[in-house]
């Protein structure tokens, strides 16, 4: 497909998974759900991916998309952009862009019989070529609105900037002696679901399944790890735990869980500190709680 700047578009091989990653971790609009490594978590439970590029005259990318979907007998589910589509930041290429992705997902709608195309860039910033044709969906998918904690600062900022109760309970749980850290492998998997599996019964809501962490997991592995677990300790005890996916400029809260009966010793303010302490020496500038209350409301 080509146009005046003598753009094209195609679908993404693994041989360019170092360059998908590279463009989409640097983008502000996109997130971990944009990664390559999550595409291949999501098609080990079951669904479709396709990954299209559209590239410059310099065989740069200039945009793009990971797609989502899951084929019936009936067709496909609407094709899901989670994160996404992702652009370059100069505004003139980045519009041409949009047109030529926004062609390709019409030529994919139809060829897997899909009807409709649903995007939820994590800004709402979009080149124009991208507004076109699209009407706000009463639900999002992708928790909104959320709130980023800005973590390449010093500890004494990251203090300061936290309403004064957030900054009691993250010194109140040190002062106690509450241990919080990261940790692999089986045993700290249980440990996670353990606290995991209670807080989704307290609170009555249907959390994943153990299965589903260990293939997250293995997918978002390696030696340097998207997905990591953290486990906060009071005396030995097991009182906090997180599942956290760390992608390019954002560490993201993703999964969670406490104890009841250690509530007051704040565990889960000194989990959340040292998630924050590691993103920033990770190289994040951001920390996303994943989803907040809006104002005035529960």
């Amino acid at each position: 497909m080509t146009s005046a700047l003598a753009l094209r578009t195609e679908r993404l091989s693994p041989s360019v998974r170092e360059e998908w990653d590279d463009f989409v971790g640097r983008s502000p609009e996109a997130g971990f759900m944009q990664s390559w490594a999550w595409g291949e978590f999501k098609r080990s439970c079951g669904q479709d991916v396709v990954r299209l590029g559209v590239f410059d005259e310099d065989n740069s990318l200039c945009g793009g998309a990971a797609v989502y979907y899951v084929r019936s007998s009936l067709g496909a589910s609407p094709l899901e952009v989670p994160h996404g589509p992702v652009f370059c930041s100069e505004p003139a290429l980045a519009g041409q862009a949009a047109g030529e992705l926004m062609a390709e997902l019409r030529c994919l709608a139809g060829e897997v019989r899909s009807p409709a195309v649903r995007i939820e860039p994590f800004r709402e910033e979009l080149p124009p070529g991208m507004r076109e044709g699209f009407v706000r969906a009463p639900l999002d998918l992708v928790p909104t609105p959320t709130r980023l904690v800005a973590v390449g600062r010093s500890d004494e900022e990251l203090l300061a900037a936290m309403e004064s109760k957030g900054r009691y309970n993250v010194r109140l749980a040190l002062k106690k002696g509450v241990e919080a850290g990261c940790h692999s492998g089986t045993e700290a998997l249980r440990d996670f679901y353990s606290l995991f599996e209670l807080t989704s019964l307290r609170h009555g809501f249907s959390g994943e399944s153990l299965a589903f962490f260990d293939q997250m997991l293995q997918c978002l592995g390696g030696r340097s790890p998207q997905a990591r677990i953290y486990l906060a300790h009071y005396k030995g005890m097991l009182a906090a735990a997180a599942v956290v996916v760390f992608f390019g400029r954002r560490a993201t809260y993703l999964y969670g869980g406490s104890s009841p009966f250690l509530g007051p010793v704040m565990a889960p303010y000194a989990l959340h500190w040292r998630i924050m302490q590691d993103a920033r020496a990770a190289g994040c500038a951001e920390y996303d709680l994943y989803g907040v209350a809006p104002e005035g409301m529960p």
